[in-house]
């Protein structure tokens, strides 16, 4: 058993055309959701046909492919099985970032009281 989550990825700038024929290659995306993205001109792509995946090595491989692609800007997005697991990634010529959001509580005060 593993971990499952659920990835989108939408492309910031650059290469459109080279980033979906590589996709297509991986098996990553269909050419069925490209024929719909371009009818219905979504910019983003439900990666593994919008199900969830285990995909460990995701960073290490978005660190490569965006090597291949130097112009382009690429935001990853994840949603794992758990509660709260949310994160959104970008990569642009072989570096990232991973960002989770933070949740903050606001101070009380007696003030807020109804």
């Amino acid at each position: 058993m593993g971990y499952l989550s659920r990835y989108e990825i939408e492309i910031e700038s650059g290469e459109l055309a080279a980033f979906e024929a590589e996709m297509i290659s991986r098996n990553f995306i269909s050419l069925e959701k490209l024929i719909s993205r371009e009818i219905f001109g979504d910019d983003k792509y439900n990666l593994f046909d919008g199900g969830e995946t285990k995909w460990y090595d995701y960073h290490e491989d978005m660190i490569e492919f965006s090597k291949k692609h130097p112009n382009a800007v690429f935001l990853l997005s994840g949603e794992g099985e758990e509660q709260g697991d949310i994160w959104k990634a970008y990569y642009k010529n072989g570096k990232g970032v991973k960002l989770v959001p933070e949740l903050k509580w606001p101070e009380y005060n007696e003030s807020m009281l109804e």
